[in-house]
């Protein structure tokens, strides 16, 4: 499925650029048990975003968006 986005984004400024206005279907959530945001789109979860930390920053965004790599993840809407 295309998203419409980079295979990779690098840098805050980009990252930030890039989601700009387009977080409405974005949820906090806990994928594979680990702070993330889920996109639902019509009941269903279509993009699972997992967090990679240092400290107290984001440091990696891995963005699954993949039909049979979403069914594989534990997503726990909070």
């Amino acid at each position: 499925m295309r998203l419409g986005s980079l295979a990779e984004i690098h840098g805050a400024n980009a990252v930030a650029e890039t989601f700009k206005g387009r977080a409405t279907a974005a949820r906090t959530a806990l994928i594979d048990g680990a702070l993330g945001l889920a996109v639902i789109m019509g009941g269903q979860l279509r993009i699972a975003l997992r967090f990679s930390f240092a400290g107290d920053r984001i440091v990696g965004v891995d963005a699954v968006a993949d039909a049979a790599q979403l069914d594989t993840l534990d997503v726990e809407v909070l």
